[in-house]
């Protein structure tokens, strides 16, 4: 089902700001509610997809080899996904988008985020520490490291799919303990 609204630009805050939503199922993430808004005043764009249905909170693991590089990955907005062996972690935020992919995939997404950091950071012990990273996200892809991802979503909707893949639900003290992205009021 689509609505069409007028609202404010949050940008130069003139009511001229189509929004357009729309509800419909998706495979994997169930209902969801897009929306794309664009200003006819300044041309501000945003879109965005939100799961409308929650299940139950869980946690996935899975050591990351060779064979388990294909393994199907999805995160919704909701979902933290950490690698504890190399310190990487993603926490969801307030603009925090889902996506389907596989393992591989989102080691990829980890590299491009510490080599775009490269920029931010300009002392000699960060950036070796970047470099070392990079190397040790490296050799997992190419199987001469193992680690473990894990997946955990408070929200239910995000899951690994293989058969080595360890799931349990997640407890009330883990789950205090994540984010979800929302803003909380």
């Amino acid at each position: 089902m689509q609505q069409k609204m007028i609202a404010n630009c949050p940008l130069c805050q003139n009511r001229s700001l189509n929004v357009i939503t729309t509800t419909q199922k998706i495979p994997y993430f169930g209902e969801v509610l897009e929306f794309a808004s664009i200003c006819k005043n300044c041309g501000y764009r945003d879109s965005d997809i939100l799961c409308l249905e929650s299940k139950e909170p869980m946690r996935y693991s899975i050591d990351v080899h060779l064979e388990t590089l294909n393994a199907r990955v999805v995160k919704s907005q909701s979902a933290t996904i950490r690698i504890p062996e190399l310190g990487l972690k993603v926490e969801p935020g307030p603009k925090s988008q889902g996506y389907i992919s596989n393992i591989e995939g989102v080691l990829n997404r980890f590299e491009e985020v510490i080599e775009s950091s490269k920029i931010l950071f300009k002392d000699k012990k960060t950036r070796v520490k970047i470099k070392e990273i990079s190397k040790k996200l490296k050799e997992v892809k190419n199987g001469k490291r193992k680690v473990k991802m894990i997946l955990e979503d408070p929200l239910g909707q995000s899951f690994i799919d293989h058969p080595e893949v360890s799931k349990r639900k997640l407890t009330e003290e883990e789950i205090k303990n994540l984010k979800t992205g929302f803003i909380e009021l």
